[in-house]
Protein backbone atom coordinates (compact mmCIF):
# COMPACT_ATOMS: atom_id res chain seq x y z
CA UNK A 1 0.00 0.00 0.00
CA UNK A 2 1.37 3.71 -0.96
CA UNK A 3 2.06 5.74 2.35
CA UNK A 4 -0.23 8.51 2.01
CA UNK A 5 1.15 11.89 3.96
CA UNK A 6 -1.27 13.68 6.42
CA UNK A 7 -3.87 15.57 5.20
CA UNK A 8 -4.27 19.53 6.35
CA UNK A 9 -7.19 20.41 8.55
CA UNK A 10 -9.76 22.86 6.83
CA UNK A 11 -8.21 25.73 9.85
CA UNK A 12 -4.86 25.15 8.52
CA UNK A 13 -5.21 25.24 4.70
CA UNK A 14 -7.52 28.82 5.30
CA UNK A 15 -4.30 30.01 7.16
CA UNK A 16 -2.17 29.26 4.69
CA UNK A 17 -3.72 30.24 1.72
CA UNK A 18 -4.76 34.30 3.82
CA UNK A 19 -1.17 34.38 4.77
CA UNK A 20 -0.01 34.26 0.79
CA UNK A 21 -1.17 37.93 0.60
CA UNK A 22 -1.25 39.73 -3.20
CA UNK A 23 0.65 36.66 -4.54
CA UNK A 24 -2.14 34.90 -4.70
CA UNK A 25 -3.56 37.87 -6.98
CA UNK A 26 -0.84 37.24 -9.93
CA UNK A 27 -2.15 34.58 -12.93
CA UNK A 28 1.19 34.09 -14.28
CA UNK A 29 -0.50 35.04 -17.67
CA UNK A 30 1.21 37.82 -19.81
CA UNK A 31 -1.16 40.50 -21.27
CA UNK A 32 -2.14 39.72 -25.09
CA UNK A 33 -2.06 43.57 -25.53
CA UNK A 34 0.97 44.55 -23.69
CA UNK A 35 3.09 41.73 -22.02
CA UNK A 36 2.24 42.80 -18.59
CA UNK A 37 0.86 40.24 -15.85
CA UNK A 38 -2.40 39.51 -15.81
CA UNK A 39 -4.16 40.03 -12.68
CA UNK A 40 -7.28 38.18 -11.01
CA UNK A 41 -9.91 40.84 -10.04
CA UNK A 42 -11.11 39.41 -7.08
CA UNK A 43 -11.91 36.06 -5.68
CA UNK A 44 -15.13 35.75 -7.88
CA UNK A 45 -15.53 32.49 -9.90
CA UNK A 46 -17.94 32.72 -12.68
CA UNK A 47 -19.94 29.84 -12.70
CA UNK A 48 -20.42 28.92 -16.50
CA UNK A 49 -18.77 25.65 -18.05
CA UNK A 50 -16.10 25.89 -17.82
CA UNK A 51 -15.41 28.18 -14.73
CA UNK A 52 -13.70 31.24 -15.23
CA UNK A 53 -12.52 34.08 -13.66
CA UNK A 54 -12.32 37.94 -13.97
CA UNK A 55 -8.65 39.39 -14.55
CA UNK A 56 -6.99 42.42 -15.77
CA UNK A 57 -3.51 44.24 -16.81
CA UNK A 58 -2.19 47.16 -14.49
CA UNK A 59 -0.30 48.19 -17.39
CA UNK A 60 -2.79 48.87 -20.00
CA UNK A 61 -5.92 48.52 -18.15
CA UNK A 62 -6.94 45.49 -20.74
CA UNK A 63 -10.10 43.12 -19.16
CA UNK A 64 -11.11 39.96 -19.91
CA UNK A 65 -11.39 36.16 -17.99
CA UNK A 66 -9.59 33.09 -18.13
CA UNK A 67 -10.74 29.22 -17.23
CA UNK A 68 -9.77 28.62 -13.87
Amino acid sequence: MKESKPLKTIAEHNFYISNLGIETSKTGVACPKCGGELWYLGEEILLCDPPRRDVGCEKCNYLTSILC
